[in-house]
Parts: C-alpha cells; structure tokens; sequence
C-alpha cells in the first residue's frame, strides 16, 4: 500500500530521456519492494525536468528529501567492460568538458552512481545511475542505488535557492583585507583605437590648457556591502587633490564622485572578488607642474584603517 506523507523519507525523481536512459518502471518498482522501502519513500517518472520543482514542493509538506535521477544502461553484461565504460566517463578529458569533474558516489560490479558537481544556479544535483544491460542486474543495481540513497539522504535534495545563498568565507577575508593598494595606474587615451579592448596608456603626460585628462586605476582590497552574497556591492567615494609643483598651491575638491556597482555573485567568490578598477576624468586651465591625486575611500568599512588610498598622477599643462 502506498505510504502516507508523514512515513516518506525521501522522494525519488526520475527524468527518462532518449532510448538507452530511461527506467522501466516495474524494474523500479521491485527494487523498492527488495529494498524494503515501499512505506518510506515515492517515486515519480516523469519525461518532465518540471517534475523535480512539482516534487520540490510536495516535499515541502512532510519534510521529505529530494533525489532527482538519470539513468543509462550502458551496452554491456560484462563486468570488466562496464567497469572500463566506467573508467573512461571518470578520466579527465579536453575532448569532452561536459564530464569534467564527474566522480563515482557508489560503485559496484556492473552498478555506479556518478554526481557532475554543481555549477551555476543548479539548484540541484543531477545523479546519474550507471547499469548493465540486464534486467535483473538492472533491479539489483536500482536497490543499491536506493539504499545508498536512504543512508546519505545529506547528500541529497535541493540547494538554496542560488541567490540566497552566501559565501562565509567572503565574510572572513573581508574582515582580513590587507589595506587598499593600487595595482596599476595610468593616464589613458580612450580615443585610441585599440581602446575597445581594454586601456591604452597615454604617449604623453603634457595638455593643453583645458584638455580633458583621462585616468585609470586597479585598485586592490576594497571591501563590499554584504559581502558574499547576491547583494553585494562597492561604494567608493572620489575626493580630487591637485598640487602645483611650483609651490603655487593647492586645492581638494570632496566628494567629486561615489562609484557603485554590484559584486558578480559566484560561490565561492573569485579570487579577484575584491579588487574595482575606476576611471576619472577632468581638465586644468593654468599652465604648470601637477600633482594630481585621486582619494578613494571604500565606504563600505567606515572609519577602518587602510580604507583611504590616495592614487597619484604627475601632470603638466603647456600652450
């Protein structure tokens, strides 16, 4: 008799495909009567990928654990040529990128169970249940598929929705950032033709009076609002210091610019997750010597050593 919502334990999904994977549902069938799990779990076949996010939400109701299914029956009776099959959809190869990182979580004679991890916004793990071509083995396999299953149900079910999910370890390197340093710095021509690909450093430091100065940075370790998570994002604030070399004087310009801007949410973040590049661009009318200064300040981390970095460039401006 089927079982109740409160005996279910887990809620097998099984997506059929093209000839050669899909699961004949009385072989199935038998292998939860042999497994002895006919009163705790419910399986559902289905052509649908929908069928996980239907059985997702039933599972909701009773607290249940989702196992979502693919099957191939590999072209074999032969344990020794299943288990070669085997070896090649685990061994790296340039050739076929789609199985990278595929790994054998249960293996037998003529019976595995293989787990691509995960990537991207899956929300769920697509388990692939490798069998020979042979009912009985099939039934056999099928059981201790199901059995493994029921002893690992924490390697089972759907994930966090992807944009609600956090990297801890964003946190942990933010409250450890270094402080803010400048990776690189130029005065760029974005009038260069080769400026679509990325900056082009400027031939000269000289303008003229009135001619628009371009600048660029990397800067590195700046922190971010909610770090880590799909909200994240830096705010940098832009003060301008500019010095005549001559002694003539000098004048700070604050809060000329704020740069915003959302952190591309990956788990577990880049390595590059906390550097920003900014740009600024401005003119001088008197003719001289400059020091011209970009201060950045990372508001993220208010009134944290190392927030501040002043970014400077040596101009001149002739007739």
């Amino acid at each position: 008799m089927p079982a109740s919502a409160q005996e279910i334990k887990a809620r097998f999904v099984i997506v059929n495909a093209e000839a050669g994977r899909q699961v004949v549902p009385q072989e199935w069938s038998d292998a939860v009567v042999a497994a002895g799990l006919g009163e705790t779990t419910a399986t559902v076949i289905d052509t649908d990928f929908f069928a996980i996010d239907r059985t997702v939400e039933t599972a909701k109701e009773d607290g249940s654990t989702v196992a979502f299914f693919m099957t191939a029956n590999l072209p074999t009776t032969d344990d020794a040529q299943f288990a070669s099959i085997l070896e090649r959809f685990l061994t790296p190869n340039p050739q076929q990128p789609q199985l990278e990182g595929l790994y054998a979580m249960m293996q037998e004679p003529g019976c595995a169970l293989i787990r691509k991890p995960l990537s991207g916004q899956e929300f769920i793990h697509t388990n692939t249940i490798l069998t020979k071509n042979d009912p009985a083995a099939r039934v056999a396999c099928f059981r201790s598929v199901m059995t493994y299953t029921m002893n690992n149900l924490d390697q089972f079910g759907p994930r966090t929705p992807f944009h609600e999910q956090v990297d801890p370890g964003a946190v942990e390197r933010q409250a450890n950032l270094p402080p803010m340093a400048i990776k690189s710095s130029a005065l760029i021509d974005p009038s260069d033709p080769n400026a679509a690909q990325g900056p082009v450093r400027r031939a000269s430091n000289v303008y003229k009076p009135g001619e628009k100065m371009d600048f660029h940075a990397n800067i590195l370790n700046v922190g971010r609002f909610d770090p880590g998570t799909a909200q994240a994002r830096y705010e940098i604030q832009l003060d301008l210091a500019v010095t005549r070399k001559d002694g003539g004087g000098a004048q700070t310009l604050p809060k000329v610019f704020v740069y915003t801007g959302q952190s591309t949410h990956r788990i577990p973040v880049a390595e590059d997750y906390f550097d920003n590049f900014i740009t600024a661009g401005f003119s001088l009318q008197d003719p001289g010597e400059y020091l011209v200064e970009l201060v950045l300040t990372d508001l993220s981390r208010p009134g944290q050593d190392g927030t501040v970095l002043r970014v400077p460039y040596e101009v001149v401006v002739a007739e």
